[in-house]
């Protein structure tokens, strides 16, 4: 009967886990529409890696990078003509550099280049994470299918940058959680501790709707038992 008991406490708390992950991703992804769609991208740290595959280049994704003595390589392969969509930007912080080029190649042949330009870059807030970003230039030109290689450099190859590829918004529920758990990453590019992801809505919103959600079923369980208790007694 004990045993019976503690299955049936397990699985309980088991589906109350599920449904607090459920709640925290879908609360996340509610906050998708209410923001820039430009700046809905998903995110990606690459590390200590030169060269990045990129998985369908349509999907809007910013890679946070930085040039450690030689430039970076995004590959992309597609079996069907599709637009292709790029945007370089750094972090606004102390002594970052605006002189990215990024190199479009595409089966081995330079199809195009893209300057960093005369003009200062513009100051863009990004919504989501709440972190102050330099935008610099775009790209965006429907190419036949083929491999592409996007090379990211600059003079001396040193220093952070993001690159943004694509522009169709996608957050599946598995994309949410792992986007919330990325945002670390991304504070710590920007040099902020882990902590300041609470300056996101996108993770201190779900997290206020989950804290809510526990200290409700904390409540109804603590008030069960009291009953439970008094009927006992009595």
């Amino acid at each position: 009967m004990a045993a019976q008991s503690c299955e049936g406490q397990v699985k309980r708390l088991t589906r109350i886990h599920q449904a607090l992950i459920s709640a925290l991703a879908a609360t996340a992804i509610s906050i998708i529409p209410s923001v820039d769609p430009a700046a809905a991208h998903q995110p990606f740290v690459p590390g200590a890696t030169s060269s990045i595959d990129v998985t369908d280049p349509t999907i809007s994704k910013a890679y946070y990078a930085e040039l450690k003595g030689q430039p970076d390589t995004y590959h992309i392969s597609s079996d069907a003509s599709f637009v292709l969509y790029l945007n370089v930007l750094v972090p606004a912080i102390a002594s970052v550099s605006e002189d990215y080029t990024l190199t479009i190649v595409k089966d081995g042949e330079r199809l195009a280049v893209v300057v960093p330009g005369t003009q200062a870059w513009k100051a863009f807030d990004e919504p989501f994470g709440r972190d102050r970003y330099l935008m610099g230039p775009e790209y965006r030109q429907r190419v036949p299918s083929g491999h592409y290689d996007i090379v990211v450099s600059s003079p001396d190859n040193v220093g952070k940058y993001v690159l943004a590829i694509g522009e169709v918004e996608s957050f599946s529920m598995s994309e949410v959680l792992r986007t919330m758990t990325t945002m670390v990453a991304v504070k710590h590019y920007f040099g902020k501790p882990a902590i300041a992801v609470l300056e996101s809505p996108f993770i201190s919103v779900p997290l206020v709707v989950v804290l809510l959600t526990i200290g409700t079923i904390t409540f109804l369980i603590l008030l069960r038992r009291r009953r439970h208790s008094q009927r006992t007694d009595s």
